[in-house]
């Protein structure tokens, strides 16, 4: 009979691409409305923001970023996130890999940690390529008053990185 020591070790396995909810992601990008792609022109953007259909966004995940490399007004933004208000799930600044960290590192925040108190924790490694090294980083410094062990890796192939005393 085979058995699986893992599952009997009582370690608990977190993983950060898991916590977070990453599915419901939709990007608003300002280059459609700018003039040329080199300029926003208010009045323009103005009345293009009111013509816009922003039902696509209705209970999303929002990243606003300007997909080319020119001068946004800072007020664009904001004027952006005003039409997004109520409609929208939460609002980001940034492309898809800035708006998947802020996500993770929103998850991170909000985990209770009660259910870790004096476990055996491990924090998956090797998970998507946008889980990056501040995630790790604030999922351990909010475990690490709790836990009795902190791993990171796989059950099969961890690295010690605490052990209560």
């Amino acid at each position: 009979m085979i058995e699986n020591k893992v599952a009997k070790s009582g370690l608990i396995t977190l993983n950060i691409s898991e916590m977070a909810d990453v599915s419901n992601i939709e990007l608003f990008d300002l280059k459609p409305f700018l003039w040329e792609e080199i300029a926003l022109k208010e009045k323009d953007f103005r009345e293009a923001l009111k013509a816009h259909s922003w039902d696509i966004y209705t209970h999303k995940i929002v990243g606003i970023y300007c997909s080319v490399d020119v001068i946004i007004p800072q007020w664009a933004y904001i004027l952006v996130s005003a039409h997004l208000s109520g409609l929208a799930k939460s609002i980001h600044f940034g492309n898809l890999n800035a708006v998947l960290s802020a996500v993770a590192l929103n998850a991170i925040k909000d985990i209770s940690t009660t259910e870790y108190i004096d476990s055996r924790v491990i924090i998956k490694g090797c998970g998507e390529p946008w889980v990056k090294q501040e995630h790790y980083i604030a999922l351990a410094s909010k475990l690490l008053p709790q836990v009795k062990t902190l791993m990171y890796g796989e059950p099969c192939s961890t690295v010690p990185i605490y052990k209560k005393k």
